[in-house]
Protein backbone atom coordinates (compact mmCIF):
# COMPACT_ATOMS: atom_id res chain seq x y z
CA UNK A 1 0.00 0.00 0.00
CA UNK A 2 1.02 3.55 -0.67
CA UNK A 3 2.11 5.39 2.25
CA UNK A 4 -1.11 7.44 3.39
CA UNK A 5 -1.33 10.15 6.10
CA UNK A 6 -4.58 11.04 8.09
CA UNK A 7 -4.46 14.34 7.28
CA UNK A 8 -3.94 14.03 3.32
CA UNK A 9 -6.72 11.22 3.26
CA UNK A 10 -9.01 13.49 5.40
CA UNK A 11 -8.44 16.65 2.96
CA UNK A 12 -8.72 14.33 -0.35
CA UNK A 13 -12.05 12.60 1.40
CA UNK A 14 -13.78 16.19 2.25
CA UNK A 15 -12.91 17.55 -1.37
CA UNK A 16 -14.20 14.60 -3.16
CA UNK A 17 -17.40 14.44 -0.82
CA UNK A 18 -16.42 10.81 0.81
CA UNK A 19 -15.67 9.16 -2.62
CA UNK A 20 -13.29 6.61 -1.15
CA UNK A 21 -12.48 5.11 -4.70
CA UNK A 22 -11.70 9.01 -6.19
CA UNK A 23 -9.62 9.13 -2.94
CA UNK A 24 -7.93 5.69 -3.70
CA UNK A 25 -6.81 6.56 -7.33
CA UNK A 26 -5.68 9.82 -6.13
CA UNK A 27 -3.36 8.20 -3.72
CA UNK A 28 -2.34 5.77 -5.83
CA UNK A 29 -3.99 2.64 -3.39
CA UNK A 30 -7.51 0.49 -4.54
CA UNK A 31 -10.92 1.60 -3.07
CA UNK A 32 -10.49 -1.30 -0.88
CA UNK A 33 -7.17 -0.29 0.24
CA UNK A 34 -8.29 3.06 1.09
CA UNK A 35 -11.64 2.01 2.78
CA UNK A 36 -9.58 -0.24 4.96
CA UNK A 37 -7.56 2.66 5.95
CA UNK A 38 -10.38 4.67 6.90
CA UNK A 39 -11.88 2.16 8.59
CA UNK A 40 -8.83 1.52 10.98
CA UNK A 41 -8.75 5.29 11.96
CA UNK A 42 -11.62 6.48 13.69
CA UNK A 43 -11.17 10.45 13.06
CA UNK A 44 -11.55 9.23 9.46
CA UNK A 45 -14.51 6.89 9.98
CA UNK A 46 -15.69 10.08 11.72
CA UNK A 47 -15.24 12.53 8.54
CA UNK A 48 -16.61 10.03 6.04
CA UNK A 49 -19.97 9.56 8.31
CA UNK A 50 -20.58 13.58 9.10
CA UNK A 51 -19.99 13.70 5.06
CA UNK A 52 -22.50 11.20 4.47
CA UNK A 53 -25.06 12.60 6.81
CA UNK A 54 -24.77 16.03 5.26
CA UNK A 55 -25.43 14.60 1.73
CA UNK A 56 -28.97 13.30 3.51
CA UNK A 57 -29.55 16.54 4.99
CA UNK A 58 -29.33 18.34 1.34
CA UNK A 59 -31.26 15.55 -0.01
CA UNK A 60 -33.93 16.22 2.29
CA UNK A 61 -33.88 19.76 1.76
CA UNK A 62 -34.29 19.19 -1.67
CA UNK A 63 -36.68 16.85 -1.15
CA UNK A 64 -38.86 19.19 1.16
CA UNK A 65 -38.27 21.85 -1.81
CA UNK A 66 -39.85 20.12 -4.13
CA UNK A 67 -42.72 18.92 -1.69
CA UNK A 68 -43.31 22.65 -1.38
CA UNK A 69 -43.28 23.19 -5.19
CA UNK A 70 -46.36 20.46 -5.53
CA UNK A 71 -43.84 17.67 -7.23
CA UNK A 72 -46.30 14.28 -7.71
CA UNK A 73 -42.94 12.20 -7.15
CA UNK A 74 -42.06 14.02 -4.45
CA UNK A 75 -45.22 14.13 -2.10
CA UNK A 76 -45.76 10.38 -2.69
CA UNK A 77 -42.16 9.45 -1.53
CA UNK A 78 -42.73 11.74 1.20
CA UNK A 79 -45.91 9.75 2.03
CA UNK A 80 -45.05 6.49 1.36
CA UNK A 81 -41.45 7.38 3.82
CA UNK A 82 -42.73 10.03 6.56
CA UNK A 83 -46.82 9.82 6.19
CA UNK A 84 -46.20 5.65 7.27
CA UNK A 85 -47.26 6.38 10.59
CA UNK A 86 -50.69 8.02 9.38
CA UNK A 87 -51.50 5.17 7.26
CA UNK A 88 -49.95 6.03 3.51
CA UNK A 89 -48.05 2.85 2.91
CA UNK A 90 -47.93 1.00 -0.56
CA UNK A 91 -50.36 -1.88 -0.23
CA UNK A 92 -50.76 -5.09 -2.87
CA UNK A 93 -54.11 -6.40 -2.98
CA UNK A 94 -54.66 -9.54 -4.37
CA UNK A 95 -58.31 -11.02 -5.25
CA UNK A 96 -57.94 -14.69 -3.73
CA UNK A 97 -61.85 -15.62 -4.63
CA UNK A 98 -61.25 -17.66 -7.23
CA UNK A 99 -58.26 -19.42 -4.54
CA UNK A 100 -60.45 -19.47 -1.82
CA UNK A 101 -62.88 -21.37 -4.15
CA UNK A 102 -60.57 -24.04 -5.87
CA UNK A 103 -59.28 -25.03 -2.36
CA UNK A 104 -62.61 -25.26 -0.94
CA UNK A 105 -63.27 -28.01 -3.18
CA UNK A 106 -60.16 -29.60 -2.59
CA UNK A 107 -60.93 -30.46 1.11
CA UNK A 108 -64.25 -31.13 0.42
CA UNK A 109 -62.81 -34.08 -1.77
CA UNK A 110 -60.31 -34.92 0.91
CA UNK A 111 -63.31 -34.80 3.36
CA UNK A 112 -65.20 -36.90 1.26
CA UNK A 113 -62.18 -39.85 0.62
CA UNK A 114 -62.01 -39.60 4.69
CA UNK A 115 -65.59 -39.98 5.15
CA UNK A 116 -64.97 -43.85 3.53
CA UNK A 117 -64.62 -46.83 5.00
CA UNK A 118 -60.58 -47.53 5.24
CA UNK A 119 -60.27 -44.36 3.52
CA UNK A 120 -59.99 -45.49 0.61
CA UNK A 121 -60.26 -43.95 -2.93
CA UNK A 122 -62.68 -44.08 -5.45
CA UNK A 123 -60.47 -44.43 -8.77
CA UNK A 124 -63.41 -43.94 -10.89
CA UNK A 125 -63.78 -40.94 -9.33
CA UNK A 126 -60.48 -39.23 -9.16
CA UNK A 127 -59.03 -37.19 -12.24
CA UNK A 128 -55.68 -36.99 -13.36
Amino acid sequence: MATLNVKAVEAKLLQLGGNLAAAGRHFGVKRQSMWEFVQRRPKLRQVVLDIREARVDEAESALDAAVQRGEGWAISLTLKTIGKGRGYIERTQIDVGEIDALIDGELRKLAALQARPNGEANHADEHV
